[in-house]
């Protein structure tokens, strides 16, 4: 095999497994939010009622597990995102040099980041957004946890 084949071919692999990473992340983040509004709506009504501290906890330990889940995966997708930013970088090297009219990948995605606005990482924007969801349901659990306790 050609080296640029090659490395064409680990550029869309190392895609590939970012973009899985995300889907993951999504898929978790989803069912444990739901997961935690499940406890939290099925037992609102007896919770506010009993003060029920370990159902509290139990919410807070989703959100914990969210988060962790979210982290692992965020460092999975930024590996491989910044794996293919070196191979794209690699190929353009292997296929130099580069004709002047026909702008490189890595031109490409400058302009286009510049374009949008973004500064800076766009995974790790999104990441920082995806943590709010944790975050959430951690406090909700730890707020109901005080409250239980305080009522005990």
């Amino acid at each position: 095999m050609e080296p640029t084949s090659l490395l064409l071919e680990y550029l869309k692999e190392q895609y590939t497994q970012a973009r899985q990473h995300e889907t993951r992340q999504t898929a978790a983040t989803t069912f444990l939010t739901a997961a935690a509004g499940l406890l939290l709506g099925g037992d609102a009504c007896e919770y506010l009622k009993s003060n029920n501290w370990e159902t509290a906890l139990l919410i807070f330990l989703i959100g914990l597990a969210n988060w962790q889940i979210n982290e692992a995966n965020f460092k999975g997708n930024r590996f491989h995102a910044r794996l293919a930013g070196y191979t794209r970088i690699e190929l353009e090297k292997a296929l130099s040099p580069w004709p002047a009219d026909i702008a490189t990948p890595t031109a490409l995605r400058d302009r286009a980041l510049k374009e949008v606005g973004i500064i800076g990482n766009v995974g790790e924007k999104v990441h920082q957004a995806m943590r709010l969801v944790p975050i959430g349901v951690m406090v909700i659990g730890i707020l109901l946890l005080i409250s239980a306790v305080l009522n005990l």
